[in-house]
This record gives structure tokens, sequence and C-alpha cells, in this order.
């Protein structure tokens, strides 16, 4: 008897398998991009296709959490907003809904835009205003939730603190809808990104090599970009560093093959990781998705620079001798990282 339970249980089980790789196989990524095996052209080159791309192509996604992305596409190449898709990425903010600091961010970048460039007319520039400033930045603002809201994981954690300085540096001297003013959310934002920064270069990253490091590197760009405060952005560049040596040490030919903090079934079916976009904009390697634009547009823009000692190069002489390098820098990254303690001068320094 147990041996007929044995054959049907293998039966049923081979049968599964049949189907669920029939429908995998079936599976297509929707994108106009290809996937690049070989790296080509150069970072500065990449960057401008990259662009072209967003602008172009990604205004029709399916995320709207990420509508905000193509519109500082457009503004970098000096095209004219879509200020319905914009309006639409304030309603989101407005909803209160689950990730909504996912657009946030990029509405701030757009901001911080705006700033240099005048790129918003009168109009959508006082309803961003408004926005920005009625927004949830932390959960002890003691206004209530209507809809659930991640505050703590670490992703989330750092989009919340990130979005808070930021917000408070455009507008320093205005009352927020929390009865804080802009210089008082800065300090509330820094007092909790100095530790965030700091346990992400000496230990790591919880949600390491997962989906979540497209927004890390969001978070990060921004904070290298637009924070006032030296030692914040200093340590922003650092940690980016640190997760772009994990990227080029975990690469295989625009894939992550690797463990991973989080992930999602579609990646794993698919083999389409959000990361993909960054690979191929940092590394040559990858696909370009019209899904996963936070991280490749904030790098396609942002004033930090991928150390080149990261980027693959083309000869197999020149590999050899990156890889030599990339050891040392390994053995030096855990002396600081785990022998130092907490940030020192010497973590300023760049290689």
């Amino acid at each position: 008897m147990m041996n007929f339970f044995n054959k049907l249980t293998i039966f049923f089980l081979g049968a599964f398998c049949v189907f669920s790789c029939k429908g995998i196989t079936n599976l297509k990524v929707s994108s106009p991009d290809i996937f690049n095996v070989h790296p080509e052209g150069s970072y500065k080159d990449r960057k401008q296709n990259y662009l072209q791309y967003a602008a172009k192509y990604a205004e029709n996604g399916d995320k709207s959490l990420q509508h905000i992305f193509p519109q500082i596409a457009r503004a970098a190449l000096g095209q004219r907003l879509n200020v319905d898709s914009i309006r639409k990425s304030l309603n989101i903010i407005y909803s209160n809904t689950d990730c909504n600091d996912f657009t946030m961010n990029g509405l701030l970048r757009l901001s911080y835009m705006n700033k240099e460039k005048a790129i918003f007319d009168e109009c959508i520039k006082k309803e961003v205003e408004e926005c920005i400033l009625d927004f949830k930045y932390w959960w002890d603002d003691a206004r209530r939730d209507t809809t659930y809201r991640c505050y703590h994981t670490e992703n989330h954690q750092a989009l919340y603190h990130t979005a808070e300085l930021l917000a408070g540096q455009l507008y320093k001297d205005r009352k927020f809808s929390s009865g804080m003013t802009g210089k008082e959310h800065i300090e509330h934002a820094i007092e909790r990104l100095e530790p965030w920064l700091e346990y992400r270069f000496r230990f790591g990253f919880s949600e390491w090599l997962s989906t979540y490091y497209e927004v890390d590197i969001m978070i990060l760009t921004n904070l290298y970009d637009f924070s006032e405060n030296e030692l914040i952005r200093k340590r922003a560049g650092l940690v980016l560093d640190l997760l772009f040596f994990d990227l080029a040490l975990n690469n295989f030919h625009g894939v992550l093959p690797t463990s991973s903090g989080r992930i999602y079934s579609h990646s794993l079916i698919t083999g389409i990781h959000a990361i993909s976009p960054t690979l191929k904009l940092a590394f040559g390697q990858g696909q370009y998705l019209p899904n996963e634009l936070m991280a490749t547009t904030c790098l396609a823009l942002s004033k930090y620079e991928v150390p080149s000692l990261w980027i693959i190069p083309k000869s197999c002489g020149e590999s050899i001798k990156k890889i030599e390098k990339i050891y040392i820098c390994n053995k030096i990254y855990k002396y600081f990282r785990y022998e130092l303690g907490p940030f020192s001068t010497l973590y300023l320094t760049r290689w």
C-alpha cells in the first residue's frame, strides 16, 4: 500500500513539474530593450542611452508607483513634462498607499532638478510643494494612517528618512502638516540616517542582493546628490561603493545567480531581476525594463560614479589584473568594516 502511495505522489509531482515548466517557458518579459550578455559602450554612453529609453518607453509601464521616473528622464533630456503623469504620482502619494515613499523620493529628485533649472509651470509647482509639505515622513507623526504602510523594513526606513531630509532642506522655514518645520525635519532625519548608513557599511544589507537594491541605489544617490550634510553625503557614497562592489562580485553576465535577502516568484520564474537594468547601466550586462526605473534613472543622473575598478574590462589580461586588485580591496574593506569600527576619516577617501 505504501509503495502505491509513493508512486502516486511521484506521478503527481512529475505532472506538476511538467505543467509548471510549460508555463514558465511561455512567460515573456515585455521590454523594447534587448538583454546584453557582453558589455557594450562606455558608462557615459549607457547613461545617455538609458535616459532616452526611459523617456520614450517607460511612461506606459505597469507600475504606477514609478510613473514619476520617466518624467525625471524627460526633464534631464530637456523634453516637456507630462503634467497628467505627475498629477497621477501626486494622487498616489496622497492615497496613503504602501510604497508611496518610492514615488515621493522620485518627486523630490524632480523637485531638486526644478530648483536648479525651472521645469515646472507655476500651477504644478504649487501642487508638488503642497504634496511634499503634507507627506507623513515617519510613524511618530501623530496623523493616523488610513491604509497599511510599511515603515520597518530596511529599505523603507531609509526611504522615509531620505525623503524627510530632502524635503526639510527644500522648505527649511516652512511648517509641514506634521506640525514640524523643515529644519526640525532635517534634524529628525539625520538622527535616523546616520545609524542606518553606519550599519549598512559595517554589516551590509539584510536585504542583500535583492530587488530592494534598486530602492537602495535610488535612496543613496539622492543623498549623495542632494544632502547638504557633508558627512551624510560621503557616507552615502561609501555605501554605494560597497553595494556596487557586491554587485560586481556577484554579477554573472547581467544575472545575479546568488542567495538573496528577499526575492519574488516572478524573478525566480523568469530569471529577470529588478536590478538587471542597473547591471546593464553600470556594467553593460543586463536589460532595461519599463517597470524597474528607480535605481537606473537616479544613477544615470547622479554625480556618483561607479568605481572604475568595478567595471568589467574588455580583455582577459585586464580582467586578471582587476581580479587581483578587487581581492586586495576586499581585504581592505573587511578591515575597515569589522576592525576599525564606526566610520572614521579613513573611510571618507574613495578608491
